[in-house]
């Protein structure tokens, strides 16, 4: 996507964004350690009608009903020590065809 620099996860500060050379910004959340959505709900709310941010959420499971429908859900399958094995699911046609240009890549 165009960033070269360390990616973590935001487990502990709940958040991160990064800028990408294409002018965008990817927005990484870490739902993990909450058990409601609150001022970081509102934030992710703002956040998806922006459309120069690209959002990712882990443990999105207390936002679900704040979520759009159209959204692609990636599933994270432990392989082996190190292998994992990635599921990519759509809710609706943007995220559909979203899913068909990654797999053509």
């Amino acid at each position: 996507m165009g960033y070269s620099g360390n990616v973590t996860s935001p487990t502990f500060t709940l958040s991160h964004v990064y800028k990408l050379e294409s002018g965008l910004e990817l927005h990484h959340y870490d739902l993990y350690r909450l058990n409601e959505g609150g001022v970081v709900g509102d934030e992710l709310e703002e956040d998806l009608n922006d459309n120069q941010v690209i959002t990712i959420i882990e443990w999105a499971g207390i936002m679900d009903a704040r979520l759009p429908a159209d959204r692609m859900r990636i599933h994270i399958d432990t392989t082996g020590e190190t292998d994992r094995r990635l599921t990519l699911l759509s809710g609706g046609p943007v995220s559909e065809q979203l899913i068909k240009e990654l797999k053509s890549t």
